[in-house]
């Protein structure tokens, strides 16, 4: 019977590998597929926000001179989009469009005639040109939403209204977007991104179908929420707000915009149905707008080409400057990043992007891809199965077997999550193989005894470095193939378990080499645990247990002991540094400058200065000493780390390969240099020990 289950076991292991080869070639089309759609799509939006510029205008003794002439300046820069907000009392009395008075400023204003103890809000329409437009704006608000009671009112033949609620709480309320604002912005040339907010409740649906016809008016094309939440969340509940949000949107033909690292709540199932047309955009803060103009224009470049970002928002501030008794700004700082050779535009439209109104992403679905994902799922399955079959061979048929029933049930509760458990499952299994892989041909190659030459140590090295490189890149198929959604390209659903595949790998492989390749024992304990055959193979289970018994009988050093501490160490500040919230010093932020400046795609720095060298010179030294091994281990980062790279989804996959392959190749040449250091060095060591035996024998 034993012998029965291990030649099917041996007879699966052919059949997953061809399985999973299927899945591979399944998967290519895909590919074409999100590629063909990352072609699309290219014209960048840079907006301004016009809040920002008109608060530092109110400080200006002439704010509607200082308001044009920066927008000449803008326009000059390559700003082509405002945003602009949701309007109120403090904003248009800011902008000079009302005055906006308590009745206590009332009372002394008209001498009395208003008594000062009342509660009451008092406005002045100081822009007599447009009163009636302004009067209606602010009655719609306050009586038509919120029952507050308005009746006319004037001072010295100026209109206004009286308002039956306290100033300060009336300053607080949202009013629509200023149409005269909005007209003047347009008649600039310049494009409107409208700021809406979720603070109109309960939702009005009449009103906001109203402001929605008047935002197409005005050519709004994409609206950019304000706040945690998205317009109509409060009441979804209640009213279904959210729903009428989204017919709305699709009735006008508007787009939402995803804010690249802000989760607003209502964001995803308004982009689910408007059928995902959503572009993300990249927000450069008020605090931020003082950098460095090339930093900045390097951020917006990077930002469009890296992670697909299709609107650049730019804030700025202004301050309190005691030493001149003046208010500055940052805002001759932003159009220095913006224009110029060196600047954001013209480093932009040198990448081939277009200023403009930016389009979604044009992405097509075929009927195709159903059975095509469904190879993919057999094929992951094999996948992990035949991760799980390197380490005990006997479990490889009913590992396959048990992937595929849970697949099938998981698809049924979620599909969803099915695809993400895959993926991140052949994301694991593809670089773990890899390593199992190199430490079997080492066996191979020391039990064949090749004359160890260098120059067949480094062929050998290289050829096991680049096949392990083919081996964990097939779990990148599997990455793009069974997460090919529209959410994964705007970032509303991500690769789940970065950090379980930034060290699970790394721990199957510590282990596979404890327990199959003799690390811990003497010469002779390696070369038995190393034996052509692969007796872990025919033993599995036995030679498993064996592996941990030699491990708990090995008598550990206090240098093991150290080695242990230190690579604890060593992983920690490694997963510290996964992840986009990893802390990035000063130096190494130049560093990766200097490497996108110079190759235009900047390599990932642990593959090419750490991991990929390790790979190659760990292989080498392995040849001929045990301790290669322990670099082998870490070379593990580098193999997955190249699946990481394209479970980035938001990257374009020709930026992904290029990174990839520019890491591989300097890695290359890195652990050559690596290799010819040891020789070099290793040969004057050794030489000047035998002179040191040999000077007393002559002395």
């Amino acid at each position: 019977m034993l012998q029965m289950i291990n030649a099917l076991n041996r007879k699966s292991g052919l059949v997953l590998r061809l399985l999973v080869l299927l899945g591979i070639l399944a998967s290519i089309p895909f590919v074409f597929v999100r590629h063909q759609a990352e072609q699309t799509g290219k014209t960048v939006s840079i907006v301004f926000d016009y809040r920002d510029v008109m608060e530092i205008a109110s400080y200006k003794p002439d704010p509607e001179a200082f308001l044009n002439n920066q927008l000449d300046k803008m326009q000059q820069a390559g700003v082509n989009a405002l945003a602009i907000y949701e309007s109120s009392l403090a904003e248009l009395d800011m902008n000079r469009r009302i005055k906006v008075f308590s009745a206590t400023e009332a009372a002394v204003m008209t001498g009395y005639a208003v008594s000062p103890s009342e509660t009451a809000a008092y406005v002045l329409f100081t822009d007599t040109e447009h009163a009636d437009l302004y009067r209606k704006l602010i009655t719609d608000t306050f009586t038509g939403l919120h029952q507050v009671r308005a009746e006319p009112w004037s001072f010295k033949e100026v209109s206004g209204l009286k308002l039956h609620i306290s100033k300060d709480e009336a300053m607080m309320y949202a009013l629509d977007p200023d149409p005269v604002l909005m007209e003047q912005v347009k008649s600039r040339g310049f494009e409107i991104i409208a700021r809406l907010s979720d603070q109109r409740q309960p939702y009005p649906t009449k009103h906001m179908e109203s402001l929605f016809g008047r935002l197409q008016a005005a050519g709004v094309k994409w609206i950019l929420f304000e706040g945690q939440a998205v317009t109509g969340f409060a009441d979804q509940g209640t009213k279904r707000s959210l729903n009428a949000v989204a017919e709305l949107l699709k009735r006008y033909g508007i787009g939402i915009v995803a804010i690249e690292q802000l989760d607003q709540k209502g964001f995803n199932q308004l982009a689910f149905q408007t059928d995902y047309q959503v572009i993300r955009l990249h927000s450069l803060s008020d605090r931020e707008s003082a950098i460095a103009p090339e930093t900045m224009s390097d951020r917006f470049l990077l930002a469009a080409t890296d992670r697909n970002i299709r609107m650049i928002f730019l804030n700025t501030k202004i301050a309190r400057d005691t030493s001149s008794a003046k208010y500055i700004d940052t805002l001759d700082n932003i159009y220095k990043g913006l224009s110029g050779p060196a600047g954001a535009v013209s480093k932009l439209q040198k990448a081939g992007f277009t200023l403009g109104l930016p389009e979604p992403f044009t992405i097509e679905r075929y009927s195709w891809q159903t059975p095509l994902k469904g190879l993919l799922v057999v094929g992951a399955v094999a996948l992990i199965a035949l991760m799980v079959g390197a380490f005990i061979p006997q479990l490889i048929a009913a590992a396959f077997v048990f992937g595929m029933v849970g697949s099938a049930g998981l698809y049924v509760i979620s599909e969803k999550l099915l695809s993400q458990g895959l993926a991140l499952g052949a994301s694991i299994s593809a670089p773990t193989l890899a390593l199992v892989w190199a430490f079997r041909k080492l066996r191979e190659w020391q039990s064949q005894g090749t004359a160890a030459t260098m120059g067949s140590r480094i062929g050998f090295s290289l050829r096991t470095f680049w096949t392990a490189l083919a081996i964990s890149a097939s779990g990148i198929f599997y990455i793009i193939g069974l997460l090919n959604h529209a959410t994964y390209y705007y970032v509303i659903e991500q690769f789940r378990g970065v950090s379980a595949l930034h060290l699970i790998p790394i721990a199957l492989t510590a282990i596979y080499a404890l327990l199959y390749t003799g690390l811990l024992h003497s010469e002779q304990g390696a070369s038995e645990a190393g034996a052509t055959k692969d007796r872990h193979a025919k033993q599995g289970v036995h030679s498993a247990l064996s592996g941990v018994k030699r491990v708990l009988n090995t008598n550990i050093t206090v240098l093991w002991v150290v080695l242990a501490g230190l690579f604890g160490v060593v992983i920690m500040y490694y997963l510290s540094r996964t992840g986009n919230d990893a802390q990035v010093s000063p130096y190494e932020r130049a560093f990766r400058a200097l490497l996108e400046n110079t190759f235009g795609v900047r390599p990932r720095t642990k593959e090419f200065l750490l991991a990929h060298p390790l790979f190659i010179f760990g292989v080498y030294l392995a040849a001929r000493y045990r301790i290669g091994l322990l670099l082998l281990i870490g070379g593990v980062i580098g193999q997955l780390s190249i699946v990481d790279t394209f479970a980035h989804l938001h990257t374009p996959l020709l930026i992904s390969l290029i990174r990839v392959v520019l890491g591989a190749a300097l890695g290359t040449v890195i652990g050559l240099i690596a290799i010819m250091v040891w020789e070099i060095a290793s040969r004057i060591l050794v030489r000047g020990w035998k002179l040191w035996n040999e000077a007393p024998r002559k002395s």
